[in-house]
């Protein structure tokens, strides 16, 4: 038969490592010891008595209903003294280790714990200020430009700079910024172009004098002058063309002839003597210039032992330049 002093040694047993952070479950020490359940009751409310367990109604996450928990105090019996009528401690036979398990660490030791270093004296170094102008300064109308203008100097088209650019490296509002490069831009101190931006296109913007200039067109040979003596003849020639070309003059009927009046020389207002007649040189022969029309236009003129040669285009405008009528049929002449 098993006595009430079995009954509370099995229940301690059976909690001797439990702590209130990790409690035993009343109904698990019930199975376990095992008995009426009655007599198990009795059992831990005597032991609570006694203050040699500790019991809590627990409900954690997940319990459907609060349960018992229990622990040991690890303190001894208390005793009575002999005078009161409960005299249960003096009947209580102590274990040996008993004594050892009301002092035993409820938890594992921590392991000891090496010292930890000085921390290193920290050197501060010197830094920078990251911003020269503050984002809040209002500048003077004018110089935002010509801090632009300063900035993009020399920079090429390879290195353009965008506005977003621009407005981190000048501390400035990006609207600022866009007005001051379109009013650079529309003075030619600045270009714009289109580039690609994470899939978009945006502006950017660099110094127009870093592309090479434009190559200059070959200037053309400066035009000789026309002797005067070949515009001359060529006239004539184009003259005599032309009287070649013109049709033959109708003659009228001679009873279209007008009669002819004879008129006699008027009488000289001088007498003779007053004139005297000196022999006059004859003009020295004019030199000899020739011409030749060809079929397809050119004109050839030499003269002075030197020939010019007149393309077709020229010879028509100089034709026109003397009065010859056009789309006339030209024969083949030479002179």
């Amino acid at each position: 038969m098993t006595t009430p002093a079995d009954l509370h040694g099995r229940i301690l047993a059976r909690i001797a490592k439990s702590t209130g952070q990790r409690p035993s479950r009343a109904a698990d020490v019930l199975a376990m010891v095992g008995g009426a359940e009655p007599g198990f009751w009795a059992a831990v409310e005597q032991l609570y008595r006694e203050r040699r367990i500790n019991t809590a109604h627990i409900q954690k996450k997940g319990d459907p209903e609060p349960w018992l928990a229990l622990w040991p105090t690890g303190l001894p019996p208390s005793s009575s003294g002999w005078t009161s009528n409960s005299h249960t401690a003096l009947f209580v036979k102590p274990r040996a280790d008993d004594l050892f398990q009301a002092f035993a660490p409820r938890s594992a030791p921590k392991p000891a714990v090496a010292p930890k270093p000085a921390p290193a004296k920290k050197t501060e170094t010197k830094k920078e200020p990251v911003m020269d102008t503050p984002t809040n300064a209002r500048r003077a109308h004018g110089t935002l430009q010509a801090e632009l203008a300063k900035h993009l100097t020399g920079v090429s088209k390879a290195d353009s700079w965008r506005v977003s650019q621009l407005a981190e490296k000048m501390f400035d509002d990006p609207q600022n910024i866009r007005f001051a490069l379109k009013a650079l831009v529309a003075k030619g101190e600045l270009a714009v172009i289109e580039v690609q931006n994470g899939g978009r296109t945006a502006a950017a913007y660099y110094d127009p004098a870093t592309e090479p200039a434009p190559e200059a067109a070959p200037a053309s040979l400066p035009e000789e002058p026309v002797p005067a003596a070949v515009v001359t003849a060529a006239a004539e020639v184009l003259t005599t063309i032309a009287e070649a070309a013109a049709p033959a003059p109708v003659e009228p009927e001679p009873a279209a002839i007008a009669p002819t009046v004879e008129r006699r020389a008027p009488t000289p207002l001088y007498r003779a003597g007053d004139l005297t007649v000196m022999e006059v040189a004859e003009p020295p022969a004019p030199e000899r210039v020739e011409f030749a029309l060809w079929d397809d236009g050119r004109l050839t003129i030499a003269a002075q032992n030197e020939i010019l040669l007149i393309p077709a285009d020229a010879t028509k405008r100089l034709a026109l330049l003397l009065g010859v009528p056009g789309n006339q049929p030209v024969s083949n002449l030479g002179a």
